[in-house]
C-alpha cells in the first residue's frame, strides 16, 4: 500500500472543520489519496491541471507520415514545370512511393506505440526494441533521402544544358 503523506488542503476552511480545541492546523491537514493513473500510466490530475489532451499514436503516425512525401511532391511539380503531362519525368514520380514508405518507417520508429509493424517485421511484442527502432529509422531515412538526391541530380543535369542568356530563335 502506498504511503499516505499529509498535504496542505486547498479547500476553504469552515468553522465546522476546526478541531475541538479551535486550532486551524488540524483542519488544514488532510491525507492525500494515492495518485489516479490512466490506462497509459499518466497521472490524471496532471492532465486536468495542465489541460493536456491525449493524442492517439495512430494519428501521430499519420501526421508524421505525410510531411516528407508532400515536400517531394511539390519539389517534383516544380521540377517538371507544374505540368506533369507536358514534361513527363517518369523516374522522378517513382520516387514518391519510396518517400512515402520511408516516411512511414520514420514515423513508426519515432512514435512509441504498440503497432502491428513490430510483430510483423521484427517478431517483437509491444513498442519494439531499440535495435528494431534504429534499423527502421535508418531504412526510412535512406528511402527518403535517395529520391531527393536523385531529384537534385536531375535538377543539376537540367541546369547544365540551360544557357544564360537564352539563345534567340
Amino acid at each position: 500500500m502506498p504511503s499516505r503523506e499529509p498535504v496542505q488542503s486547498t479547500l476553504p476552511i469552515h468553522k465546522s472543520s476546526h478541531c475541538s480545541n479551535g486550532s486551524v492546523n488540524c483542519a488544514m491537514i488532510r491525507w492525500a489519496r494515492p495518485p489516479t493513473l490512466s490506462k497509459w500510466g499518466i497521472r490524471i490530475e496532471g492532465l486536468r491541471r495542465e489541460n493536456i489532451r491525449y493524442v492517439a499514436p495512430q494519428s501521430s503516425i499519420t501526421r508524421l507520415t505525410f510531411g516528407w512525401p508532400l515536400l517531394y511532391l511539390f519539389l517534383v511539380l516544380m521540377q517538371v514545370g507544374l505540368n506533369p503531362f507536358v514534361h513527363p519525368a517518369f523516374l522522378l514520380w517513382l520516387g514518391l512511393p519510396l518517400v512515402l514508405i520511408g516516411s512511414f518507417l520514420l514515423s513508426i520508429s519515432e512514435v512509441r506505440s504498440k503497432h502491428v509493424f513490430w510483430q510483423t517485421v521484427f517478431s517483437e511484442e509491444g513498442e519494439g526494441s531499440s535495435f528494431a527502432r534504429l534499423v527502421t529509422a535508418v531504412a526510412g531515412w535512406l528511402l527518403v533521402i535517395f529520391p531527393h538526391l536523385f531529384l537534385l541530380l536531375d535538377s543539376i543535369n537540367r541546369l547544365r544544358v540551360f544557357r544564360i542568356p537564352p539563345e534567340p530563335f
